[in-house]
């Protein structure tokens, strides 16, 4: 059997609009049917949510435990139907409003006034004339003089409360995007004040991305100051990450470091919590154990906490190029130019077993000339031992300046490894020692 759940909010009421869009907004992490047939009206079909929730009545004083947090007091009823929990929400004779059986239903719409159909309302004067005053009295008229005094849509309303016709809606539509303006109850001089009521509208955010099974990479954040003679523009934050989240720990850490590096030029009255855009929610691994996808989003993590401390340019991506020569194959980019996501996966360093040659981790941006003593390369006073080598690398064929390269993989004393090279001369000169550079440094 079907259960549905109806939420009557007076017109009367203040702030109208934004109380409707907040229940339609906050119901949907109880059911994604949600239908508006009359403005002042939200019916939810939740008989699908019922074992999540343990029951129609625990379903029914969670919502409504829900709604008072917000101080907003919708009128709930609770049918096998939804015309018939509407006029449960909108009648006033009596307060049993929770009903789960058609046949207490039948029996409840009975004894209710005929003024509860809207449909009803143009002829209320004639049914009264002929004693028709409740809802039972209405149905024990003849079908079809009753069509012909009044209209098909009254005969309808009361098959679709009864359970007599099948009810269809047109479910609300969630939009793409989200925004929530705060006014905050006092003015906010220095920064660090903003982090509570920025995390209670972070939480809002993520619970509205987990309510719709979607996840974002981009928030941003308007901070108002006030207005008047001292007008200021917004003040903005770009909470920024590389893998789309719809957890608050997925933003956290970043909007906390926003804050510290964050410099108030004037009072903060309101804040501003916009998302521009979603992308559908990523599958979950189910496996007991990290995957790679999981290590590489706490990479991704890592790299968008330390650009929110240090600032986007203090960040630098490798870039090698497919060149021979070690100090233009060996680039760096900016995220600013090229995005962490955007970076490829490298595949790890082949072992020397393989005959592939090994680069060091880090390279010198000038060659580092070294001493000599007893024709042994020499770096801060220790003697370095060859280990492998040489490898030639020829570029003097392209690159005028440069000269072919014997490198060797070299260690000290203390078994830090290095990468030096000497440079390869056509021409014997009349030096005795050779030429060495330390070029790189391995990890």
């Amino acid at each position: 059997m079907s259960c549905w759940i109806s939420l009557y909010i007076p017109p009367d009421t203040p702030h109208f609009q934004a109380t409707l869009s907040w229940l339609i907004q906050e119901m949907q992490c109880y059911t994604p049917h949600i239908a508006l047939p009359v403005p002042h009206t939200l019916v939810l079909s939740v008989h699908a949510s019922l074992s999540l929730f343990n029951g129609a009545h625990i379903l029914a004083r969670r919502i409504q435990q829900h709604c008072h947090g917000a101080s907003i007091k919708p009128v709930l009823a609770m049918a096998p139907t939804a015309t018939g929990a509407q006029w449960l929400a909108w009648q006033t004779v009596t307060s049993r409003r929770r009903i789960l059986q058609q046949s207490q239903l039948n029996r409840q719409l009975d004894a209710l006034p005929v003024s509860v159909i809207p449909q009803a309302h143009p002829y209320l004067n004639w049914l009264h004339g002929i004693a028709c005053h409740s809802i039972g009295q209405l149905r024990r008229l003849p079908r079809a003089g009753l069509q012909q005094r009044t209209t098909p849509a009254l005969i309808q309303a009361v098959d679709h409360a009864y359970n007599n016709a099948p009810e269809q809606f047109l479910w609300v539509q969630p939009p793409n995007t989200w925004q929530y303006h705060h006014e905050l109850a006092y003015h906010v001089h220095q920064a660090q004040q903003l982090q509570h009521p920025l995390n209670m509208l972070l939480a809002q955010a993520c619970r509205w991305l987990a309510q719709h099974r979607c996840a974002c990479s981009v928030m941003h954040v308007l901070l108002h100051h006030e207005k008047g003679r001292k007008a200021r523009p917004p003040g903005f934050l770009k909470i920024c990450i590389t893998q789309p989240g719809w957890h608050t720990d997925h933003f956290q850490a970043i909007l906390q470091q926003l804050i510290l590096n964050l410099q108030l030029p004037a009072p903060v009255i309101a804040l501003t919590l916009h998302i521009p855009s979603t992308s559908p929610l990523p599958n979950q691994a189910a496996s007991l154990f990290p995957n790679p996808e999981q290590w590489q989003q706490n990479e991704a993590h890592l790299f968008d906490l330390l650009r929110a401390r240090l600032g986007s340019n203090a960040l630098s991506i490798p870039n090698v190029q497919p060149l021979h020569c070690p100090e233009n194959a060996n680039q760096w980019d900016t995220p600013s130019t090229r995005p962490l996501s955007a970076q490829k996966r490298t595949a790890p360093a082949p072992k020397p077993d393989h005959g592939w040659p090994v680069r060091p981790f880090w390279l010198h941006t000038e060659p580092l000339a070294l001493t000599t003593r007893r024709h042994q390369p020499v770096y801060q006073g220790e003697p370095l031992i060859l280990l492998h080598g040489p490898e030639r690398i020829d570029c003097s064929n392209w690159l005028e300046p440069y000269q072919a390269r014997d490198y060797f993989i070299a260690r000290n004393t203390r078994h830090i490894h290095y990468w030096i090279f000497r440079e390869h001369r056509q021409v014997k000169t009349s030096r005795q020692e050779t030429a060495w550079f330390l070029h790189g440094v391995f990890a």
